[in-house]
């Protein structure tokens, strides 16, 4: 089984009114994507999924231990209908495998095609993790293609994805997966 990584940088950055940070995903997009047919990789091929964090806010933020409470995700029906994680929840096939202050590693093996909703939790210098009343969340939302994607990543407050159902029937039909 062959593994795909993807490194995505989230920076903190002081936030308006001071009480907090605000949160950007590099690269240019404005979601996440995973296509197995557009990376060229077979269907049960899986991602590796880097959150690398900077943090400019001047919090000394990190993310949130244990890992389990570092990345809470669930699946959604509509992307454009904001419908983050605001408590603890998972899912098997997109979950945490490892956390240090600065790193996320995330294992992406869902095989189905969905949108996921997820927040990134991270907390700042001094914070207690057992109180989720101090994490400082982020909650960008992901396409999953049968497990695959294009990880172009940019700032997000609500990503609107688009589900290419042509590109997933045109792989379909070719085999591809």
């Amino acid at each position: 089984m062959a593994n795909k990584t993807r490194k995505i940088t989230v920076t903190a950055a002081p936030s308006p009114d001071l009480l907090g940070a605000t949160f950007a995903m590099a690269a240019g997009a404005n979601d996440l994507e995973f296509d197995k047919g557009k990376d060229k990789i077979k269907k049960k091929d899986h991602y590796m999924v880097e959150f690398t964090l900077v943090d400019n806010s001047g919090l000394g933020l990190r993310f949130v231990k244990p890992k389990e409470n570092a990345m809470w995700v669930k699946t959604i029906a509509n992307p454009a209908v904001k419908d983050c994680p605001t408590s603890a929840c998972g899912l098997p096939g997109f979950s945490p495998v490892s956390v240090t202050d600065t790193v996320l590693k995330v294992l992406n093996t869902d095989m189905d095609s969905e949108y996921l909703s997820f927040t990134l939790n991270f907390i700042r210098a001094g914070g207690n993790d057992a109180n989720s009343a101090e994490y400082l969340p982020y909650d960008p939302i992901v396409t999953n293609k049968n497990g695959g994607g294009n990880m172009d990543a940019g700032p997000v407050v609500i990503a609107v994805v688009v589900v290419a159902v042509a590109v997933v029937a045109v792989a379909a039909l070719m085999g591809v997966g």
